[in-house]
């Protein structure tokens, strides 16, 4: 179900600049949450969740299927990504 890095890569440079709509949706957000558990570190994925926490984080953590990409993040992401969501967490 996980795609190779390489098609996350170009997956990832692909939602780039739709993050928003897509982590809301329920198809979208099973495509970020793989993405993340495969390979969070790879520079597109990395660039994808930045581009996820630069935004307003209290929509996506309390949507019914944006929290699952918060929660990856917490689990997955780098030390500032996880930072801006417990920071959006304790408001």
């Amino acid at each position: 179900r996980v795609a190779p890095v390489e098609a996350a890569a170009a997956i990832a440079a692909g939602l780039l600049g739709e993050t928003g709509a897509v982590c809301l949706h329920v198809t979208g957000c099973e495509v970020v949450c793989d993405m993340i558990e495969a390979c969070a570190s790879e520079p597109h994925v990395a660039a994808l969740l930045d581009e996820v926490v630069s935004r307003d984080l209290g929509p996506l953590i309390c949507h019914k299927f944006g929290h699952h990409v918060a929660v990856l993040v917490l689990r997955h992401g780098s030390k500032l990504q996880r930072s801006a969501v417990v920071a959006a967490l304790r408001g």
